[in-house]
């Protein structure tokens, strides 16, 4: 999934996966047995994922005598 796409899920559990940071709006709508409806909506803001530096070994010190 690229950025800006959007792809319907059904399931009691569902996820999305961001690709791209951006402003995203985000609606759930959940349906009980009945056909009853109810929704709710969030705009939710994704950022670039940040890279841990790498591990650099540090020399031990060794006291002189």
């Amino acid at each position: 999934m690229g950025y800006g796409e959007w792809r319907p899920a059904r399931g009691a559990v569902v996820t999305n996966i961001y690709t791209e940071p951006g402003n995203f709006t985000v609606t759930l709508t959940v349906t009980d047995a009945f056909g009853q409806s109810s929704s709710t909506t969030w705009d939710i803001m994704i950022y670039a994922a940040v890279v841990a530096p790498p591990e650099v070994s540090q020399p031990i010190a060794t006291p002189s005598p």
